[in-house]
């Protein structure tokens, strides 16, 4: 079961190195209502040159390893589980079918129920919650420059600082403001996520792929197949959970204490902008969407195959142990 969570790990440091400056424009223009995306950028490198597009990158780097790899991890050991409870002979019968193939499969993938993918999927979403919520505040906050109390004097500072004014100012619940909303986006852009890429990917699997720069072999095909899936499944996710996202990007941008819930600026969003302001950041989100998943998922899917090799031929060595091991013949009974 660490398989998982390891390949998740590989692919979020992966993820966050490629997409980390597509999002620091996605967060300034879902707090700066009248700009576009081109100005949003140029206004981060006019100010903080091209490095500003990279601030506040310390603390979801070190984490976003961590984060994936709860999300992962998670994913399939409560995908499998939940396999095995409604779908047991289903399940047998593609782990009879990967012994069987040996070395030859193509991939050592389980594929699982759609009801599995949505029980799997909201559990994953909400694993990220706990680690996940104070990493995305800090990270919106110094994205924004909104770390400052009023009259405080404009000036650089760190992950940890921040997160320890946070807690000074309002407690440890500080760190969890906006986890509501983050709840709402994750758990049902998580199941849109996992359910089109492996719906994808079994289908470009069918597909003659030959045509494809790339896909001369089966191994780089299968490259190629993880990453436009991968790619597909992040950008629907995206659309799926950018209104939540665009109100808790608000949210935790606000200033040290916010009072207001989540209600209010759901139609305070709605006044200000009408139904367009809940698009706000979509171009920088998707586009930053496809190479991140994508990246992340070949990754994922390359590790994945490396871990169930080993695991299935620790398996079939306990099968042909058992097979081969001799009966024992019965001790005689003893005297007294």
């Amino acid at each position: 079961m660490y398989c998982g969570f390891v390949a998740g790990l590989v692919g979020g440091v992966l993820s966050m190195f490629i997409g980390y400056p597509f999002d620091t424009i996605k967060v300034y223009q879902q707090t700066h209502p009248k700009l576009g995306m081109i100005t949003c950028a140029r206004n981060i490198m006019m100010t903080l040159g091209p490095f500003g597009l990279f601030r506040g990158m310390g603390l979801p780097m070190a984490s976003s390893g961590i984060i994936n790899s709860m999300f992962f991890g998670s994913y399939e050991f409560t995908a499998r589980l939940a396999e095995g409870f409604f779908y047991k002979e289903r399940l047998d019968a593609q782990l009879a079918q990967l012994l069987a193939e040996g070395g030859s499969a193509v991939t050592r993938r389980l594929y699982y129920s759609d009801l599995s993918i949505i029980i799997g999927g909201c559990v994953a979403g909400a694993s990220q919650i706990f680690v996940g919520c104070p990493v995305e505040l800090i990270k919106i906050k110094l994205q924004t420059g909104a770390f400052t109390r009023p009259g405080d004097i404009l000036k650089e500072i760190g992950s940890f600082e921040l997160a320890r004014k946070l807690i000074e100012s309002n407690g440890v619940r500080a760190l969890y403001q906006g986890s509501a909303l983050m709840l709402l986006r994750e758990m049902p852009s998580s199941v849109v996520y996992m359910m089109t890429y492996q719906k994808l990917t079994i289908y470009l699997r069918k597909r003659n792929l030959s045509q494809l720069p790339f896909t001369k072999n089966n191994s780089s095909r299968n490259f190629v197949i993880s990453f436009l899936s991968g790619g597909s499944a992040g950008t629907l996710a995206a659309f799926a959970s950018v209104p939540f996202d665009v109100v808790k990007s608000r949210i935790q941008a606000n200033s040290f204490k916010t009072t207001s819930g989540m209600a209010h600026h759901f139609a305070a969003l709605y006044r200000e902008q009408g139904l367009a302001g809940f698009t706000r950041g979509l171009i920088p989100l998707t586009i930053r969407a496809f190479p991140v998943n994508g990246a992340a998922f070949v990754a994922y899917e390359l590790f994945m195959k490396i871990c169930n090799n080993r695991n299935l031929e620790r398996l079939k060595k306990k099968i042909q142990a058992k097979v081969a091991l001799p009966s024992l013949p019965k001790s005689p009974p003893t005297k007294d």
